[in-house]
């Protein structure tokens, strides 16, 4: 029998840093438990979105966010490596680079940043039909307007899903998505959705000297 080696789940698996955007970027400890639960409950029917990989085919995701932020690494490295598709990774941002790679290789998928949204929305050189085989377009990292989101669909179509997502470093990210068994003709864009599942959320009134909570 080989001799696996034992990796106690509670364990630190990560040391991802924070934005910043409370200060200085802090390192959160991140254990085993905490990033595969979250890929748990993204993966659930609810939130997942990207397909498994078969013998015909392959989720095909150009990666340009930074892997050594939460969203980078379990987003878009662990999830999508659970379902065995393909990345084409990208060192750093340039538009003639990113063009190039959309342009070349049937991307089925894409996780972004609301700027990468509306470089993509507004660039000329940016054909509709580099994105013929997109499916999905999963923005997190900040907000996305609603009506930004409708200029994208308008130029490339308003068969591409394009969801948003709420989380954080310490959240090993995901907290929010938009459900999948949610289906409204309804225009709801700019919606980070719901919980997702096995997730609570509680909301505390800062003003009230009771700390009183709604949920």
């Amino acid at each position: 029998m080989p001799d696996f080696h034992y990796t106690d789940p509670d364990s630190l698996a990560f040391l991802p840093y924070s934005s910043g955007t409370t200060g200085l970027p802090k390192g959160v400890q991140l254990i085993h438990r905490n990033i595969v639960a979250n890929l748990c409950q993204s993966s659930h029917p609810s939130s997942n979105l990207i397909e498994t990989a078969t013998d015909s085919y392959q989720e095909v995701i150009p990666v340009v966010l930074p892997m050594f932020h939460i969203y980078g690494f379990s987003v878009c490295m662990m999830y999508t490596g659970t379902k065995g598709s393909k990345l084409i990774t990208l060192p750093k941002f340039t538009p003639e680079l990113y063009i190039s790679v959309i342009k070349n290789n049937p991307v089925t998928s894409a996780f972004v940043a609301p700027p990468l949204v509306l470089f993509l929305t507004h660039h000329s050189d940016v054909k509709p039909e580099y994105f013929k085989h997109l499916r999905r377009v999963v923005s997190g990292a900040a907000p996305l307007g609603q009506l930004d989101e409708d200029k994208f669909k308008e130029k490339f179509g308003s068969h591409i899903q394009v969801k948003q997502g709420y989380g954080l470093t310490e959240t090993s990210p995901v907290v929010c998505f938009f459900p999948n068994e949610i289906k409204t003709k309804t225009n709801i864009g700019g919606s980070v959705g719901k919980p997702i599942p096995a997730t609570i959320l509680k909301v505390i009134n800062p003003n009230d000297p009771k700390g009183k909570s709604f949920f």
